[in-house]
C-alpha cells in the first residue's frame, strides 16, 4: 500500500471525558471546512464526539452507601522549642518509637545552668539570714520588721530557683505522648526562636475516620453502632460509631460521624495502613433514592455540560458510587436537570 494512501488508525474515546473533550464537544470541530472535508471520511466518524441530551432522574437503589474518608488521630502534635537558643542534640529520626515524657532532645543550656547555680547561692544565703534574724529577734536584739524583710528576700529567692529551675527545665525536648515521630524538621546547630517547630509526634491508634452523612441516611445511626471501614485495595474493618452531631449542618444538609477503627491492618495481615490513607466508611445497605446520572455525562475533571434555555455551560458536580452505566450525583445537580452525554 502506497503511504499516501495509508488511513490513520485512532484509538477509541475514553469512557468518561476530560474537560478539554467536553469544550470539543460544545465548540466542534477545529479548522477550515475545506480541511474537514478533505480529511479521510473514516478519520472524522472517529474523532467526531456523539452527545444526546439526557435528563437527571432519580431511582432508588439497594447497596451500601460509602462515603470517602481519611485515617487520623487525636494525638498529633508539632512539638516546639520552649526556649529560645542552639539546638544542641536531637535523639530521633523519622519513624522513631517514643514513650510519653522521652527527652527527643536539648536547646543548649550553658546560660540556664548558670542561673540555677546563682539562684542557689542566693536562696541559701537568704535563708540563712532569714535565720539569723529570728534568732536576734529572741533577744529583742533587732526590730520584728528587720524579720519581715529577711523572711521577704528568702521567699523572693525560693521564688527565683523555681524559676531557674523551670528555665533549665525547658531546655529539654519532650515527647507529649506515646506516639511515632512523623516529622524532623530542624537539625542539631539550628538557632531556634520560641515556639520554632522541631519534630512533630504522631500516635499510632486509635484511627479514626470523619464522614459527613446525608440527613436521611443519618436519622438511624446511634452512637456505638458497628459501621465496615475499607481500604481502597478492597481490605475491610471493624469499625464503629464513636461520635455524632447533634445537628444537621445547614450549608450541606449533612450530618458529621466520627468512626473509630477497631480493626488492624498491618505487615502481619497483608494491609499498609497509615495515618492520612485514604478509606470509605459503609454504611449498611437498604433501599435508598439517589440521583443519577450516565457515567458518560460527567467529566474526569467532575464537570457535567448543562443544557438551560438553549445554552450549554460546565457545571462542577460531585459524585458517589457507580451502578452499571450511572453515577450518583451528590451534589451540584437536581432531578429534571437536562445534560449531555456521550453516546455509546
Amino acid at each position: 500500500m502506497s503511504p499516501s494512501l495509508h488511513r490513520p488508525q485512532y484509538p477509541a474515546p475514553p469512557r468518561v471525558l476530560g474537560l478539554t473533550a467536553w469544550l470539543f464537544v460544545l465548540g466542534g470541530c477545529s479548522g477550515s471546512p475545506d480541511a474537514n472535508a478533505s480529511a479521510p471520511a473514516t478519520a472524522v466518524r472517529q474523532t467526531t464526539t456523539v452527545a444526546a441530551v439526557v435528563t437527571v432522574e432519580s431511582t432508588t437503589v439497594s447497596t451500601p452507601m460509602r462515603l470517602p474518608s481519611q485515617l487520623y488521630v487525636e494525638q498529633d502534635a508539632a512539638v516546639g522549642a520552649r526556649t529560645a537558643g542552639v539546638l544542641r542534640t536531637l535523639s530521633v529520626a523519622l519513624g522513631s518509637d517514643v514513650k510519653a515524657g522521652d527527652v527527643l532532645g536539648y536547646v543548649e543550656d550553658g546560660m540556664p545552668r548558670l542561673a540555677v547555680a546563682r539562684a542557689d547561692v542566693t536562696l541559701d544565703y537568704a535563708k540563712k539570714t532569714a535565720w539569723r534574724a529570728h534568732e536576734m529577734a529572741k533577744s529583742n536584739n533587732i526590730p520584728i520588721a528587720d524579720v519581715e524583710d529577711a523572711e521577704y528576700q528568702a521567699n523572693l529567692a525560693e521564688v527565683a530557683k523555681r524559676e531557674a529551675d523551670q528555665a533549665l527545665e525547658r531546655t529539654r525536648i519532650l515527647s507529649p505522648f506515646d506516639g511515632v515521630v512523623t516529622g524532623r524538621y530542624v537539625q542539631p546547630g539550628r538557632l531556634l526562636a520560641l515556639h520554632d517547630t522541631i519534630v512533630r509526634v504522631t500516635a499510632r491508634r486509635p484511627w479514626l475516620a470523619r464522614v459527613r452523612v446525608p440527613e436521611s441516611e443519618s436519622a438511624t445511626l446511634r452512637i456505638h453502632d458497628r459501621l465496615a471501614v475499607v481500604t481502597t485495595s478492597g481490605r475491610r474493618l471493624d469499625g464503629r460509631i464513636r461520635q455524632l452531631a447533634p445537628a444537621i449542618d445547614p450549608a450541606s444538609g449533612t450530618r458529621e460521624v466520627i468512626v473509630q477503627v477497631d480493626g488492624h491492618a498491618g505487615p502481619t495481615t497483608g494491609g499498609n495502613l497509615f495515618t492520612g490513607s485514604a478509606v470509605f466508611v459503609e454504611l449498611p445497605r437498604r433501599a435508598r433514592r439517589i440521583l443519577a446520572a450516565p457515567l458518560t455525562a460527567v467529566s474526569t475533571d467532575g464537570y457535567v455540560v448543562l443544557v438551560e434555555n438553549r445554552r450549554t455551560l460546565m457545571r462542577p458536580v460531585v459524585v458517589g458510587g457507580e451502578f452499571g452505566t450511572q453515577v450518583e450525583v451528590l451534589a451540584g445537580l437536581q432531578a429534571g436537570d437536562r445534560i449531555r452525554a456521550r453516546a455509546r
